[in-house]
């Protein structure tokens, strides 16, 4: 991602950033405001708070609201499928991070990961994380080819921490969280072990499709065995 962890040693986070969602609070690597794009001077002021990576979602996007949060400083804006016009994502000097109501077909998420968010808000992340949710987390981020962004309690256990890094999710989001809040779910982040070399190497299962071995490679191999 573009962005990266306010904590000079980065053991300390472990590879996650932690976001604040409808507020600032110390110790935050990113906040997400709610906010209405066309008001210039509020989008400036936001732009100009202490944390330093601000995004905004608002109820809807076009590209006149992405001009404006481009030119107050907005470093990135939040959109959803049914409420983004087409046009809104191409201004240059923002990054842009989807946001999921519900799962969409394979295919779906394929073509949004062309758009190339900073990373995908996922809905209904609860903890204990079951093995059937971490594996829709997967899907996900292989499909999308970017990390993911979950809502957490900020006295999530290490191990549902662990979990959930490990399923591609690489944003941690508070909502409106206190400054201790903050400083709890950090200390679980920075308890938590290091990442393997495999999962530094981001190693998880791949579709022939996208890796290039398709159909024609496998008839390849049925000619090669019959003729061995």
């Amino acid at each position: 991602m573009g962005f990266a962890a306010r904590e000079a040693d980065p053991k300390a986070r472990r590879g996650l950033l932690i976001a604040a969602a409808g507020g600032e609070a110390q110790g935050t690597d990113v906040t997400i405001h709610s906010a209405d794009l066309s008001d210039g001077s509020a989008l400036e002021k936001l732009a100009s708070g202490a944390i330093p990576v601000v995004g905004v979602e608002a109820p809807s996007l076009n590209h006149a609201g992405a001009a404006a949060a481009e030119e107050a400083g907005i470093d990135f804006l939040v959109f959803g499928v049914d409420n983004t016009t087409a046009d809104a994502l191409t201004r240059s000097k923002l990054d842009y991070v989807l946001r999921l109501d519900n799962m969409p077909s394979e295919s779906e998420l394929r073509a949004l990961g062309t758009l190339r968010p900073q990373f995908v808000i996922v809905p209904n992340v609860k903890a204990p994380v079951t093995l059937a949710r971490a594996l829709e987390l997967r899907q996900i981020a292989m499909m999308a080819s970017a990390p993911l962004g979950a809502s957490v309690a900020s006295d999530i256990d290490l191990a549902s921490l662990t979990a959930l890094r490990e399923s591609g999710v690489a944003v941690l989001i508070l909502q409106k969280p206190s400054a201790a809040a903050v400083e709890e779910l950090a200390e679980c982040v920075a308890a938590m072990p290091e990442r393997t070399r495999r999962e530094r190497d981001g190693e998880m299962a791949t579709l022939p499709s996208a890796t290039g071995f398709g159909a024609d490679d496998e008839e390849d191999e049925d000619e090669d065995r019959l003729q061995s």
